[in-house]
């Protein structure tokens, strides 16, 4: 017998447009019920795109809500300069009358995702030892980078959201010093997550590119290091450009790096996983060892590293299932900490 305890919303709110889904909380994962991708413009907040969206479809009294942003998230506050307005829980929650309304940042929702995911939503980088109970790690790369945690309490593992992306980038190799201090001339401070976002990938590319003499890249004024990125990716993948292929083994060496220096940290023996949307386009690449193999040159640590499992997270909607995976919580905790019949 299925047991339910209501009706949720959960959101994606990007710069452009945001993604609303009604979700229904069967035990497990939660199932989106309706979905729709509405664009910002025209609305004068994002309480307004949650009322016109409900007022649509007509759910039945929604209590709790959950909504992923793209930026810092501060008591329930995002002032991104990439939104077109606030995002303000309890403006929200008045404007859409629910009784609870969650903000988290992208990586943060994706942890709350990563006990709801099946096998078929994870690309296998190393096996380690997946009987290993511990602590967990998301590292996300591309557009939106950040690093969060799941600590294991014995019983289950609860999320929390690092900044740890902001730290200084800690190069590992002469080559890396080198592009340390490349970079340092472009930006204020080279840290941890801006390597790791597409405005890394490009900056990583036009060091190589730097120093050979050749054809680089075509960049002009006003594209976006997200198309720059997505070019650098496809040519790397496809072989059709060397420099590409090196600056992507960078990337991917400093994120492998960077994922293991985590794992040490919080001992995350129960897991890293690999969050974003560079990591879904480099699949293929991820599993060429290029990553692993940065992953686990730790010595003395080595034989630590080699037992925690890695996984590549494939499903572009974990962050909205993470989103509802919180709301349910809440919502528990509303109807007295258990599923209702």
């Amino acid at each position: 017998m299925t047991k339910s305890i209501g009706v949720i919303v959960a959101g994606e709110i990007g710069p452009t447009e945001t993604r609303l889904a009604l979700c229904g909380l069967d035990i497990g994962r939660p199932i989106v019920v309706v979905e729709e991708t509405t664009p910002n413009g025209g609305f004068a907040s994002i309480g307004a795109i949650v009322q016109r969206f409900l007022s649509k479809y007509r759910p039945p009294p929604i209590r709790v809500a959950s909504f992923v942003v793209a930026g810092p998230v501060q008591e329930g506050v995002c002032l991104a300069a990439n939104l077109p307005w606030p995002v303000e829980a309890d403006s929200i929650a008045s404007e859409a009358g629910i009784e609870k309304v969650s903000i988290l940042e992208d990586v943060e929702a994706v942890a709350h995702a990563v006990q709801t995911l099946g096998q078929d939503d994870l690309l296998v980088i190393s096996r380690g030892d997946a009987s290993e109970y511990g602590n967990q790690v998301v590292i996300s790369a591309g557009r939106c980078p950040g690093i969060a945690g799941l600590y294991w309490n014995g019983t289950e593992h609860r999320s929390f959201v690092s900044k740890g992306g902001h730290a200084d980038f800690a190069p590992s190799s002469e080559e890396e010093l080198r592009l340390a201090l490349h970079v340092s001339k472009q930006v204020a401070r080279v840290t941890v997550e801006l390597l790791l976002s597409t405005e890394g990938l490009d900056l990583i590319d036009q060091y190589y590119r730097s120093s050979i003499k050749g054809e680089g890249l075509a960049r002009t004024r006003g594209v976006r290091h997200d198309d720059i990125a997505t070019v650098i990716a496809q040519k790397a993948v496809e072989g059709t450009d060397p420099v590409c292929k090196k600056a992507l083994d960078s990337f991917l060496s400093i994120y492998g790096s960077t994922a293991g220096n985590l794992a040490l940290t919080l001992r995350a023996t129960g897991g890293v996983y690999l969050a974003g949307d560079v990591v879904r386009r480099l699949r293929v690449l991820l599993a060429n060892g290029v990553f692993q193999s940065a992953f686990c040159r730790k010595a003395p640590a080595q034989a630590l590293l080699d037992k925690i499992p890695v996984y590549a997270i494939l499903d572009e909607r974990a962050a909205l299932l993470g989103a509802a995976t919180l709301a349910a919580r809440d919502l528990r905790v509303r109807l007295g900490g258990g599923w209702a019949s």
